[in-house]
């Protein structure tokens, strides 16, 4: 190294080989010297029975369940490879493993590990140090050291402090942050001082002590004294500059990146900078939030390639985005819900969240912390902190209590008929001819959800109808749990088949789950409560609509229990009522662009993000379509009222140039409207602009827009307009 040069590969491998060793070097001994070897009087040992395994054959199999598709180290076994491995095999592993972690002895190829030198960004490429080493290890190791990792995190749960929100599951830098922000601004309100501990000496140079500053840099955030975040927003507003020159240079006409494409890496270099402690500075004032808001407007214009005088509302639903306040609402919204989700010890759900007085403080405008700002926003009996919602249970799954015959045999018989299918179901149920059965169904029509559950022995039928925010899913899940309710109730000893045709269920419920709703948790436990008594439970997957009176009974039941009045009130899953206010915030924000605008694009798409299907796969023609849909394009009608021409009249006809003259009447374009007419009619689609533009039906979105681009192709719009 030095001024040493390589030219073979061999040279240059040895030379790598010397700079990382001798950087692991100096990172070991530094780490050495700041190693705490005393242990906490109030730390709670966990001691393993020696006469028990430390690992069992379900935590393999959960590791493996997590494991992800990765390089493979010096052995080339494959994570793939482990996820199809028999259960005997596992079993071997789990041998393997346990007798490792007796003797303290690992094998020697687990310790090799292939080293990929990576160049670190805007470093030269010819300097040793300007690389990081990448290392691959063997997947067998990995898979051992994810097992042991569950088992450490076992062991120090009740051993870590509330206040640590780094290197710890479910905590992040944004809990932190948040916390300094509420304590600040709950400072100001009672006249009071917050202090924060931190940890860096005084420093002096030349004996003079560096003077305070107004401002400072925590976890990645520009504070200031009256934590205003002006200082931060402005810096933010830079560093989104940069990244829009990144987008502007790829928008390029010669590179051709399609819009969806575009749009991703927009999110990912842009919003993901946004987003990063939006929670906390969303207490700024809107005068400084607004010229964030216009940045990211911007580079939606710039994506969509549309004109400065495009409404805003036309770019995020053509986009599928939402402003930045609604995406601030969202964001609060699954933090709040993942904060009460969780059981285990947090101190934003103590200090902050059960805050009984949380909502009821008198903070003045300027001081309100962002949480109660963002939470006095949400829609009537939507609030995070107030909406019926579930918490998340760790369950084990249930599959060797569930039958996969049917499922299979249709997987191996991809065109069964359906009397043939009725027929193997039926000698299938005929093995359970000694099983009291249940048949569970759930039914979703329109908004209303209903379940229903069939006794089959009792002749007997139970039937709910559920909150209408239920998921079809959820109903489903309720079914089987009643089912299994039922069978607890009574208390008899004997053996019980619930049959149900979600398949989605049973997959689920197979699987053990770090995060499953209550309702997993009551089947599961409530399934081995049952067999602890001698009784047997088995549930099966029976194909909707093919002819199984029991399955057809209570499918009639549940869509008939959509019509009932009263509703059970069913705590929605994490995930299921993050979706649900997400939709509900979205809807307010579309609601507020009604109210605005008259314009025909939002008429044409009737305020409702884009789909897929009303977007041409071509960029550029997908751009021009865009500016026709809102009537903001390049004609002559828009040109004079930006007084960029002096005369909106057509050339060939003499009326006034606007998209309904250039689509459906301009002489100039005859020859190539006629074609376009006639594939329009043809397709069954009336010949009108806004069913041009995309107002029909969604499975004739596609060819119109595809017949649309290849009218402004053949005329030249597409450079007009």
């Amino acid at each position: 190294m030095g001024r040493q040069q390589a030219f073979e590969d061999a040279e240059k491998v040895e030379i790598l080989a010397d700079q990382f060793e001798n950087t692991s070097k100096r990172s070991r001994r530094q780490g050495t010297n700041n190693l705490n070897k005393t242990t906490p009087d109030n730390y709670k040992h966990w001691n393993n029975n020696e006469k028990e395994p430390l690992l069992k054959l379900r935590d393999i199999q959960r590791a493996v369940s997590e494991l992800k598709s990765g390089a493979t180290g010096n052995d080339r076994v494959h994570n793939n490879m482990l996820k199809a491995l028999p259960i005997e095999t596992m079993q071997i592993i789990l041998e393997l493993f346990n007798k490792s972690l007796n003797e303290g002895v690992v094998p020697q190829i687990w310790k090799h590990a292939i080293i990929h030198p990576i160049l670190k960004p805007g470093k030269d490429p010819k300097d040793p140090a300007s690389y990081r080493p990448i290392s691959l290890l063997s997947c067998l190791a990995k898979l051992l050291e994810r097992a042991i990792k569950a088992k450490t995190i076992k062991a120090l749960k009740g051993n870590i402090q509330i206040e640590q929100c780094g290197f710890y599951e479910g905590r992040s830098t944004t809990d932190t942050l948040i916390r300094l922000e509420h304590h600040v601004k709950k400072g100001f309100l009672k006249k009071r001082h917050t202090l924060k501990k931190e940890p860096d000496p005084d420093i002096f140079l030349n004996g003079l002590k560096i003077r305070c500053t107004e401002s400072f840099r925590y976890l990645g955030v520009l504070l200031d004294s009256q934590l205003t975040w002006e200082k931060h927003i402005e810096e933010l507003i830079t560093a989104v500059d940069r990244r829009k020159m990144l987008i502007n240079a790829i928008c390029n006409k010669k590179y051709k990146v399609p819009r969806d494409v575009l749009m991703q890496f927009s999110k990912a270099i842009i919003l993901g900078k946004i987003d990063y402690a939006s929670l906390v500075y969303a207490s700024a004032k809107k005068t400084i939030l607004a010229k964030l808001n216009a940045k990211w407007n911007e580079t939606l214009r710039r994506t969509t390639n549309a004109l400065k005088s495009t409404p805003i509302p036309a770019l995020h639903i053509e986009t599928s985005t939402t402003s930045l306040p609604t995406r601030r609402k969202i964001l609060m919204a699954k933090y709040l819900l993942k904060k009460r989700g969780t059981e285990q010890e947090d101190i934003i759900k103590n200090e902050i969240i059960m805050d009984p007085y949380l909502m009821d403080y008198r903070f003045e405008i300027h001081n309100t912390p962002s949480l109660v700002k963002l939470m006095k926003d949400y829609p009537t009996n939507m609030s995070p902190l107030t909406i019926p919602t579930d918490k998340k249970n760790k369950i084990e799954g249930l599959e060797r209590n569930i039958s996969w015959k049917i499922h299979e045999e249709i997987g191996q018989k991809s065109r069964m008929s359906e009397q043939s299918l009725l027929q193997f179901a039926l000698s299938e149920l005929e093995n359970y001819r000694d099983y009291r059965k249940f048949f569970t169904d759930g039914s979703k029509i329109g908004s209303r959800t209903g379940c229903g559950i069939w006794d089959d022995y009792k002749k007997l039928v139970t039937q709910y109808r559920l909150s209408d925010h239920t998921s079809i899913y959820m109903a489903e899940l309720f079914a089987i749990d009643t089912a299994i309710k039922e069978i607890v109730r009574e208390g008899k000893e004997g053996k019980y088949l619930v049959c149900t045709d979600s398949l989605s269920c049973l997959k689920y419920l197979k699987v053990a789950h770090e995060q499953a709703p209550t309702m997993a948790r009551d089947i599961v436990q409530n399934i081995r409560m049952i067999e602890e008594t001698g009784s047997c439970v088995s549930l099966i997957w029976i194909p909707a609509h093919v002819g199984v009176s029991g399955n057809e009974r209570a499918d009639q039941m549940a869509k008939d229990a959509t019509k009932k009045e009263t509703m059970e009130n069913t705590p929605l899953p994490h995930i299921q009522t993050t979706i649900k206010i997400d939709e509900k915030l979205k809807e307010v924000e579309l609601e507020e662009f009604r109210k605005r605008s008259l314009n025909m694009y939002l008429e044409i798409t009737e305020y409702r993000y884009i789909n897929h299907e009303m977007k041409h796969p071509e960029k550029r023609v997908a751009d021009i379509i865009f500016r026709m849909r809102t009537g903001h394009a390049r004609t002559k009608n828009m040109l004079k009222r930006w007084n960029m021409t002096d005369s909106s009249d057509c050339n060939v006809c003499g009326v006034e140039e606007n998209l309904q003259h250039i689509i459906m009447e301009c002489k100039k374009y005859e020859t190539a409207r006629s074609r376009l007419k006639e594939q329009i009619l043809k397709s069954g689609i009336q010949f009108r602009i806004k069913e041009l533009l995309g107002k029909v039906a969604k499975d004739k979105q596609r060819e119109t827009v595809r017949y649309l681009g290849q009218y402004v192709k053949d005329t030249g719009l597409i450079d007009v307009l």
